[in-house]
């Protein structure tokens, strides 16, 4: 099978048969009406630079060759008829295009419809179901730029269909496919077997005997390719430097090409076929294997980045954190400044995207939640880093270090969760409300002998609906504080950064509203990922006195997270030392 890329204007003056194993034209208005309306974005879009060529990329165009410039379509002849008609709408009677056999049609009744009819009968006339899809589709077409978004624009349109390549143009992915495998090309085809990636163009090119490249440049380049590819599946490595997946969802390697030809998102996402383009223009220039060295030498360094301790959490904290992050300069940067440069660089962007003002000024209450989030993530990063800086002190050689993984952060959606429970009750459903009474009450058997906890205890039982529960819920956590006393954590304070942690939303989810004797022991248990700040809060880390509450979040307990918080992180907030013990 051979492909390339062949621009509209050079599939004129051939011809396409439709085989009979085919099934007839069958596109209706939505689907003309998308195809329309994406060439007409790609037509306003602006280049990048003025001597820069773009292509509008349609799906691939798999032929037969059965003599010099008469081909059978084995796929793609639903956006083949559908430009046929665009260029008949525009051009009227000018037949100088290409034009269609059908072998189903011996009389030769559809050729002529195409050909010489259609603009002049109603669609809705038609018996014969190929005429009428057919004369419908025109019909769209002719509404569209009549009534429509296409209203002035047929100059644009038609401009684009007489463009070579050299030009902004809309080109075919051309497949030619051997004789003897039609059929099995027409199957593979209609049912998704065959990928059509870019990366999977580009390694057949890179890959083929015929490219100009010697035997064993081949040989290397499909070993690199494989560990490439390995590497990219690595969901640690991905989103380090993927925010998201849905626009490489197909092939991952599809980053890295377009990386390498400095393809934008958005060009990727209107001719994702782009980078190929480029490679097939360096074969034919016997430039291949210089082009692959650029690909070879970008994975290097992504490669590097990800292996340094300090590169990885801080792009991985830039790429997850920032809207409009470019990667592309942020690689110009490592190849062109110094080490610490470059360090002193990336913490300098992340001050500047952080609100100016002091960590304990931060609350739940008055800050977005991206703001916590992107704070509590710094500090778990910092966290991390200042582990692998002890180890590395103590130990003498490169350490393996802890990598906070930014994949999880996308796939498990983490929340903000308050360490010390808030006096507002959540929970609506009678089987949570039965849930938390039973562990709170395990938790705190003490709490039985009060009096009035009892009565409200025995009045939920009695009916337990809304009232009663909230009833019994307040006046469990009053008592609580109660006997906690100096301890207790102001209510002010709840909502600032020393009661607030990151945790994935199914554990969060899990222990509905829990108090934290219920809440640690969750999350010590927990199969799942839990961030080190988090896991290190629970685990009464940061209180360093004698004297520790295992089973309440306490003033001590705070205002000694509250201090690692600023410790941690006074590069980018100043140091403020937190005394409310």
């Amino acid at each position: 099978m051979r492909k390339d890329m062949k621009s509209i204007s050079e599939l004129k003056d051939n011809i396409f048969v439709i085989p009979t194993h085919q099934r007839g034209y069958r596109w209706r208005n939505d689907n003309v009406e998308a195809l329309l309306n994406d060439i007409k974005e790609f037509i306003e879009e602006k280049k990048p630079s003025i001597n820069q060529k773009r292509v509008y990329c349609l799906q691939p165009l798999a032929v037969t060759e059965i003599t010099p410039n008469k081909y059978n379509v084995e796929d793609g002849q639903q956006r083949l008829t559908t430009l046929f008609l665009l260029h008949k709408y525009l051009f009227k009677n000018n037949n100088d295009f290409y034009s269609f056999d059908f072998e189903s049609d011996i009389k030769g009744i559809r050729k002529s419809y195409l050909t010489d009819e259609i603009d002049n009968t109603n669609y809705k006339d038609q018996s014969d179901i190929n005429l009428y899809h057919i004369g419908w589709a025109y019909t769209s077409i002719k509404e569209w730029f009549v009534n429509g978004l296409g209203k002035g624009c047929e100059e644009e349109f038609k401009t684009l269909l007489n463009a070579d390549s050299k030009h902004d143009s809309i080109q075919f992915i051309w497949y030619v496919v051997d004789k003897g495998k039609a059929r099995e090309v027409f199957r593979d085809l209609n049912y998704g077997k065959i990928r059509l990636t870019g990366t999977d163009l580009i390694k057949a090119l890179l890959l083929s005997k015929d490219n100009g490249l010697a035997e064993e440049d081949r040989a290397v380049i499909g070993q690199q390719l494989e560990d490439m590819q390995v590497m990219m599946e690595n969901d640690r490595f991905w989103f380090m430097y993927q925010h998201s997946d849905p626009i490489y969802h197909t092939d991952r390697m599809d980053f890295l090409f377009n990386l390498t030809e400095n393809v934008s998102e958005d060009d990727y996402h209107h001719f994702p076929y782009l980078a190929f383009s480029k490679f097939n223009k360096a074969q034919k220039e016997n430039k291949l294997l210089e082009e692959w060295g650029k690909v070879r030498t970008l994975y290097i360094i992504l490669n590097d980045l990800y292996e340094n301790p300090y590169y990885y959490h801080y792009i991985g904290y830039l790429v997850n954190r920032t809207k409009n992050f470019t990667l592309r300069y942020w690689i110009k940067l490592y190849e062109d400044e110094s080490k610490i440069q470059f360090l002193l660089k990336m913490k300098q962007e992340i001050k500047e995207q952080l609100p100016n003002k002091s960590i304990g000024q931060f609350s739940y209450g008055d800050d977005s939640q991206e703001t916590l989030r992107s704070i509590l993530i710094l500090h778990n990063i910092e966290t991390i880093l200042h582990v692998y800086r002890n180890n590395k002190k103590e130990y003498g050689s490169e350490q393996e270090f802890e990598r906070f993984p930014f994949d999880l952060l996308q796939k498990e959606k983490w929340d903000i969760e308050h360490i010390a429970s808030q006096t507002d009750n959540p929970l609506t459903r009678k089987s949570d409300w039965d849930e938390w009474v039973e562990s709170t009450f395990d938790d705190f058997s003490q709490l039985k002998s009060n009096d009035i906890l009892k009565k409200a205890y025995d009045s939920y039982y009695k009916e337990p609906n809304k009232l009663n529960f909230n009833e019994l819920y307040k006046g469990v956590l009053a008592e609580l504080d109660k006997q906690l006393g100096e301890l207790k954590i102001n209510d002010s304070d709840k909502d600032k950064l020393g009661n607030l942690v990151l945790l994935d939303r199914h554990t969060n989810r899990s222990y509905h509203n829990a108090l934290y004797p219920k809440k640690r022991r969750t999350i010590i248990s927990s199969p799942r990922y839990i961030p080190v700040c988090t896991r290190q809060t629970f685990m009464k880390y940061y209180n360093k006195n004698k004297d520790i509450k295992m089973l309440a979040w306490t003033k001590d307990d705070f205002a000694d997270y509250m201090n690692d918080i600023n410790r941690k992180l006074s590069i980018y907030f100043g140091s403020e030392e937190t005394n409310n013990k």
